[in-house]
């Protein structure tokens, strides 16, 4: 599994087709094995932390990023 915390890194998968700007993340998972991304969902839900899942950065709709803690 790749795992990125460079700002720079992280950049480019903080937009998506709808140029909606404000997005942030701390880490990006680049999961390579089912069990890899069930690692991840089950030390999220045990810290109470969101998880988005963008699709390929072609929508419209901003969901590829997270915009705010809610």
């Amino acid at each position: 599994m790749q795992v990125k915390t460079a700002t720079d890194e992280l950049q480019n998968y903080l937009i998506d087709a709808s140029n909606l700007q404000g997005g942030f993340a701390e880490k990006l998972f680049i999961p390579e094995m089912a069990a890899e991304i069930a690692e991840i969902l089950r030390e999220a839900h045990e810290k109470n932390i969101k998880v988005p899942f963008p699709a390929h950065g072609r929508e419209l709709s901003a969901a590829r990023f997270l915009l705010a803690d809610l």
